[in-house]
């Protein structure tokens, strides 16, 4: 093989990598539409939370970057910020506030964002 060959499968091999990290697709989870609005006790205590694992993986990170507090919390290295730098930067948003009024105002924007 030249020296050419392999700068050209190198090539192909970054390109290949970078089409597979902008297709990640993360997966919401299943919604069960009620005909009367639920309470939000009943609603928090009717979704089945997803497993931090799962999520980590569908946002690109590494299982030895994350460290685990039970099934659904953890904490996530620093050294994730400097090796996800040339990513494009996320949105944040806070959404605080108590019943009907604060769930379709979060359905909406999150709607929004997808």
């Amino acid at each position: 093989m030249t020296i050419a060959v392999l700068m050209e499968n190198t090539l192909k091999a970054a390109e290949r990598l970078a089409k597979k990290t902008r297709e990640r697709e993360i997966k919401p989870l299943k919604l069960d539409i009620k005909a009367e609005v639920p309470s939000d006790i009943e609603i928090a205590m009717a979704q089945t939370p997803k497993p931090i694992t799962k999520l980590a993986a569908e946002i690109g990170l590494l299982p030895d970057e994350i460290e685990s507090y039970g099934k659904y919390k953890a904490k996530v290295q620093l050294d994730v910020l400097k090796r996800l730098a040339h990513r494009k930067d996320g949105k944040y948003i806070v959404i605080s506030g108590y019943g009907l009024r604060s769930a379709v105002i979060a359905s909406g924007v999150l709607s929004s964002l997808l």
